[in-house]
């Protein structure tokens, strides 16, 4: 009854169109945990609440949010400087930065497309080798003339 297209009928109510088409399909959200990587990778060389939110595109109180979250657990620390209040990356925050990166490049190497791969198997130089679809074959041996 409903065509849920944002485009067409912005006015129809969001639980309405996920009744038809997956939220993956409708918005895309990104995972907390890259979010909070990548607020770790600002904040390696000191960055404001207010640069987060734009670099990431986040509003302001999203933002403050996950920084409160950092600060907490000891990954940022803030530090004053003459007109800004910097947060700054601890030793911790360091440390968990490396894991994230080891985690998201070995999750890209599982979920990327496979390389072709070229593996010529010892019986393929057999004289008997079979091809797909094809009869066992023998190579005949030369006849002297």
């Amino acid at each position: 009854m409903y065509a849920c297209t944002l485009i067409l009928y912005p006015l129809i109510p969001a639980r309405r169109c996920q009744r038809r088409f997956p939220r993956a399909l409708l918005s895309s959200r990104r995972e907390s945990i890259w979010i909070i990587a990548e607020i770790l990778e600002l904040a390696r060389n000191g960055a404001t609440t207010s640069l987060i939110a734009r670099k990431l595109g986040l509003n302001y109180r999203t933002a403050q949010g996950y920084v409160e979250r950092l600060l907490a657990s000891g990954h940022v620390r803030k530090h004053l400087t003459t007109s800004n209040m910097l947060h700054e990356l601890t030793e911790r925050g360091e440390h968990f930065l490396v894991g994230l990166r080891t985690i998201k490049r070995d999750a890209d190497e599982v979920f990327s497309p496979p390389r072709p791969s070229i593996v010529v198997a010892g019986d393929q130089s057999s004289p008997c080798y079979q091809r797909h679809g094809r009869r066992t074959s023998r190579a005949q041996p030369e006849t002297p003339q």
